[in-house]
């Protein structure tokens, strides 16, 4: 689910398309699931999230920067996950 989300935040930065258009190219069929677990892991509603995100506007190489955080913060989600579920 990690793994989509950061695809999901991508699209949301660089495209045009709706929550619902990405919620199917990521295989969740329902918009509603979608926009809670986007929020869930990434602290803010898929439209929110475009704003600021559009609104950071970086160059190349502050964008790559920034997806590189996006995937440590990811990661660190899922490293905590694994660890819950051995519980």
């Amino acid at each position: 689910m990690i793994l989509r989300m950061y695809r999901a935040a991508l699209l949301l930065e660089e495209t045009n398309l709706g929550a619902k258009e990405i919620a199917a190219l990521v295989g969740i069929s329902w918009v509603g699931s979608f926009s809670r677990t986007f929020q869930a892991i990434l602290g803010a509603p898929p439209a929110q999230y475009r704003r600021m995100a559009r609104r950071r506007d970086l160059p190349m190489q502050q964008k790559a920067l920034h997806y590189q955080e996006l995937l440590e913060k990811l990661a660190g989600i899922a490293k905590s996950a694994a660890g819950i579920a051995k519980v």
